[in-house]
């Protein structure tokens, strides 16, 4: 009886420690992961044990900032970013990030693309969600290099700014670094509301202007544009406290040189919205000429303009390249152009030529280059299409013994120090990048052709 009751004991006392065990073993790696906050841009996600977070701001490459980095290799202040690849040249490319990146680790940045800027009406749609659910289901993972190299981005505009998750896999990689990371991504929460923002504060004041004066045209910076009528759209922000003051200044005449400071006479209206910690909207202050008539009808919208508006259609994303084509070509016919294309290779961009001339072209026709996805860039191939907005502003053909070559500059950064020249020659293959050898040949070829383009060396 003895025995027996000892030997119950003892099944008994095995049984506790194994129960024990299996408890531990589950509640290890969520006791041991430790939560991250990045207070600058009011989100926090989780990371797993011997991972390490970086904490920005950091420029990863022109126009895009790094917040957070999380890594797999335990380093502390780990960014991957552009390097120099000559002696006055800076690259970010597959190549650059496997310099960077050993086989087998994992690799997480949270960024900001911060350039070249979008028209304000260009904005959106907003990212309402606190996590990534909305974006995880369109992404999927694109191989750079086979074997060595992947990339998951997931894009999205929220607080009036356009944000960049970008991850990569350096190959090969653990299967349990593959579900630590996805639970990284999965952790990943904004505020609900991020105290203090001024753009988010814009945001929230812009809902409460009338439909009358276009709050979507106002900036969404402490900046202030004209539109094609002749409108100026002004926007001012300051923080108090936890509170933001938001001004927004609509003039219909605004006066060549000077200041907008003050509302002249007969002819502005401004608006004073100071927007809380919580998200309530206050009017505190309103003044300048009644909107009781309506201001000066806005123009039509350019055929660049509609075809932004048409392809960033929800429905669009889901069209084929004859569906966008036919859609392409309907819009056209409304504004009296006609459509025609040249090489349209696999993963290159559309490079459509707009004409509004009969029969065969006597000159260059205008090209108007762009994307499926509205008005960003998305691919990377060739990676140097991620410097223009979509479609690219300024673009220019000549044709040179029979040769056509593409001329493209991004949209005004403010000095024509900031520009950036890319050249194409259309070959049996596609458009084909020239850099190297025939840059100086196309330079003396380029240098009348017209435009802004300036060659700075």
């Amino acid at each position: 009886m003895e025995k027996t009751a000892h030997f119950i004991l003892s099944l008994i006392l095995l049984l506790l420690l194994g129960l024990m065990a299996c408890t531990q073993a589950m509640e290890t790696p969520t006791a041991e992961w430790t939560t991250y906050r990045n207070a600058e841009g009011h989100f926090s996600l989780d990371a797993p044990p011997g991972w390490r977070v970086a904490e920005g701001y950091t420029m990863i490459y022109r126009y895009r900032s790094g917040l957070a980095a999380v890594n797999s290799l335990g380093r502390d202040g780990f960014w991957i970013t552009q390097q120099q690849t000559g002696p006055s040249s800076w690259g970010y490319n597959p190549e650059v990030v496997l310099k960077q990146l050993p086989p087998g680790a994992v690799y997480l940045e949270v960024g900001l693309i911060e350039g070249p800027l979008c028209a304000p009406q260009d904005y959106g749609p907003e990212m309402e969600a606190q996590d990534l659910t909305p974006v995880r289901g369109k992404a999927e993972w694109e191989e750079l290099v086979p074997g060595k190299l992947s990339r998951l981005e997931l894009r999205f505009d929220k607080w009036g700014r356009t944000w960049s998750l970008l991850a990569y896999l350096a190959g090969p990689v653990a299967e349990a670094d593959r579900r630590a990371l996805d639970r990284v991504l999965d952790s990943l929460h904004f505020d609900a509301i991020p105290v203090g923002d001024e753009r988010w504060a814009i945001l929230q004041a812009r809902q409460h202007l009338l439909a009358v004066v276009h709050p979507e045209r106002f900036p969404l910076v402490a900046d202030s544009t004209v539109g094609q009528e002749g409108v100026l759209y002004k926007t001012e922000a300051q923080r108090e406290r936890d509170d933001v003051i938001v001004t927004f200044t609509y003039d219909w005449a605004p006066p060549a040189t000077g200041t907008q400071d003050v509302c002249q006479t007969g002819c502005c209206h401004r608006w004073v919205f100071r927007v809380t910690a919580t998200g309530q909207v206050i009017l505190v202050g309103e003044e300048g000429e009644p909107l009781a008539v309506t201001p000066t009808p806005l123009a039509r919208p350019t055929f660049r303009e509609a075809v932004v508006a048409l392809l960033s259609r929800p429905e669009a994303q889901l069209w084929n390249g004859s569906q966008v084509q036919a859609a392409m070509e309907k819009l056209a016919a409304t504004y009296g152009f006609r459509l025609f294309y040249y090489r349209r290779a696999e993963g290159e961009p559309w490079v459509v030529f707009v004409s509004s001339l009969p029969g065969k072209e006597n000159k260059p026709p205008r090209p108007l280059i762009l994307w499926r996805d509205g008005d960003r860039v998305r691919s990377q191939t060739p990676p140097q299409w991620e410097l223009f907005i979509n479609p690219v502003q300024e673009a220019r053909v000549v044709i040179r013994d029979g040769r056509w070559e593409l001329g493209v500059i991004p949209a005004s950064f403010g000095s024509t120090g900031d520009a950036t020249f890319l050249l194409l020659r259309l070959t049996p293959e596609g458009w084909q990048i020239a850099w190297g050898s025939g840059w100086e040949e196309a330079l003396q070829g380029w240098a009348g052709s017209g435009g802004r383009v300036e060659f700075l060396g």
